[in-house]
């Protein structure tokens, strides 16, 4: 028996679905037979067998002066379902187009030191992915990443240079010793900010993602936005910082870590 969830997948108002299903398990019965069975007003019965007449789904007779209501044959309903999902299968390509186009749009946060070794992995598969297009930009960075991830940053960049890809980092003055760190290693190229000391925020952008990372060393957090427009206007903004910095780092600052 069809029930009254399956009945609302036609296209059926739930007031329609009560009195059909009702229909179907009595069999070919009078208005006041079907009020009784699906529990509805007398109006609400009357309105449905009308609309229900009008897609062919009921039929009646006249007998003894009253009319007895029958359900069509079941493959009405079966036709209909069927059209449904006919329209349903056209429109999941549409569907999904749009969900891609959605989807380039996507915001994600991330949380704490996993956070952030899930962007730089990110990055890594950006850099695979089109190697020659993508760079790694970073722009006015400190020395806050290496002093949160210490080894495993290290590690990362080692990685990313022995294959080649491309990083090219700003960094503000007062961690020029990391910048003269990452000038030892293969496809890296480093310059400076100049007037511009210690900042809590970090811009980075590789391929079709952006970053904004705030560097709170108890509890930092990037905004990871997927999109390529964006990442190229992150990369146009970069390109504005990178004519602007200088090559050569500041003396001022000598620390360096092995």
């Amino acid at each position: 028996m069809l029930k009254e969830e399956m009945l609302r997948l036609a296209d059926l108002t739930k007031i329609e679905a009560k009195t059909l299903e009702a229909l179907l398990r009595l069999g070919p019965s009078p208005p006041s037979s079907i009020v009784r069975e699906s529990g509805l007003f007398r109006p609400q019965v009357y309105d449905a067998l009308g609309r229900l007449g009008g897609r062919n789904l009921v039929s009646f007779i006249v007998r003894n002066n009253r009319r007895v209501y029958s359900a069509t044959d079941p493959s009405a309903i079966v036709d209909i379902l069927r059209k449904k999902q006919e329209s349903i299968a056209q429109a999941i390509p549409q569907i999904m187009v749009t969900y891609s186009a959605a989807a380039k749009e996507n915001v994600t946060i991330l949380s704490g030191i996993a956070g952030l070794k899930i962007m730089l992995n990110t990055t890594m598969s950006e850099l695979e992915r089109e190697p020659v297009r993508n760079i790694y930009r970073v722009m006015l960075t400190d020395a806050t990443p290496i002093n949160l991830l210490k080894g495993w940053l290290r590690r990362w960049h080692k990685t990313r240079a022995r294959r080649g890809f491309k990083a090219m980092l700003i960094f503000t003055p007062d961690a020029a010793w990391r910048g003269r760190q990452l000038e030892t290693h293969a496809a890296t190229q480093i310059r400076y900010a100049q007037n511009i000391q210690k900042i809590p925020v970090g811009i980075h952008s590789c391929g079709k993602f952006a970053w904004v990372i705030f560097w709170g060393e108890e509890s930092p957090f990037a905004i990871q936005i997927e999109d390529e427009k964006i990442a190229r206007a992150f990369d146009d903004y970069f390109e504005r910082l990178w004519i602007a910095a200088v090559i050569k780092a500041p003396k001022s600052s000598s620390r360096w870590i092995k």
